[in-house]
């Protein structure tokens, strides 16, 4: 039996050093593409601008203020004091082209798991023109109080900044426009009518005294 072998010695473990390549990637094994969302803004379609399925509502919103606008224009030629029936009609049509655009533009309510199911739960509506358009949103977590609100803000009823970019707030601003426009003329027409009634009075007085004076020299003619 010859002498035993000693056992060879193991060599330390040294980790293979990688290549400044293989470090920052080679092309053919680069990282997974983050998929892009399925609406994705392209260059065309900027923020705030009207999607090609509601630009024939935004169309026929724009007929129906101009119409407004023409209607008021010949009331106004033919100086009426208030508006005319047709005038009032196209008010109507506007309101009713203002709101089905609105409604289609607004983004649906969010709705929670099981918020439509069970008895006595009522379904969401969507928003209406006519519910205020919340300026400011505070979170529960600031902890604001109605002193701290008041004092930040004294002034109430002050002017509503809104953003002219977004298709929804450029039209509330375009109708309360015409409205503020509509009671301006208001205001105007019945100042001017005040001040023709009164010189007509005037005139007729003066000629009433005239027409008076007249007929008492007639008397002792």
């Amino acid at each position: 039996m010859g002498p035993r072998q000693p056992p060879a010695k193991k060599l330390p473990f040294v980790p293979k050093k990688r290549s400044t390549a293989e470090m920052l990637g080679s092309p053919d094994r680069e990282a997974p593409m983050t998929p892009a969302p399925s609406r994705s803004v392209t260059l065309n379609q900027r923020p705030g601008s009207v999607e090609p399925q509601h630009q024939a509502l935004l169309t026929s919103l724009q007929v129906a203020a101009d119409a407004v606008l023409n209607s008021r224009a010949d009331d106004e030629d033919a100086s009426l004091v208030v508006d005319s029936r047709s005038t009032l009609d196209l008010v109507a049509g506007l309101l009713v082209a203002q709101r089905d655009f609105t409604n289609a533009v607004m983004p649906p309510t969010p709705q929670g798991k099981g918020c439509n199911k069970g008895k006595g739960v009522a379904a969401s509506t969507p928003p209406s023109v006519d519910e205020p358009v919340p300026l400011v949103e505070v979170p529960a977590d600031e902890g604001y109080d109605a002193e701290s609100l008041a004092a930040a803000d004294p002034v109430v009823g002050g002017p509503i900044v809104r953003n002219a970019s977004d298709p929804r707030q450029a039209l509330l601003h375009h109708v309360e426009t015409l409205v503020e426009l509509e009671q301006a003329r208001t205001k105007g027409l019945e100042e001017a009518a005040k001040a023709f009634h009164a010189s007509v009075e005037g005139v007729l007085s003066a000629y009433q005294v005239g027409l008076e004076s007249h007929l008492t020299d007639l008397k002792f003619l």
